[in-house]
């Protein structure tokens, strides 16, 4: 079986906030935050993205206690 990702509306999201911080001057420091509920592939979006373009994942998780 053929494996697809599939773009939904989060993950255009977040390719138009990768392609918004790879424009930005090399001046300016960047940081783009992902965030929301668990499940919504958050982690599976950014490693799909980072696999494509020679990039690498930092993945921290901050617990609301």
């Amino acid at each position: 079986m053929h494996k697809l990702f599939v773009k939904t509306r989060n993950v255009k999201n977040f390719i138009g906030l990768m392609n918004n911080l790879i424009d930005k001057s090399n001046e300016v420091p960047k940081m783009g935050l992902v965030y929301g509920d668990p499940g919504l592939g958050k982690t599976q979006t950014a490693v799909w993205w980072a696999t494509r373009n020679d990039a690498q994942v930092n993945r921290l998780t901050f617990l609301d206690l």
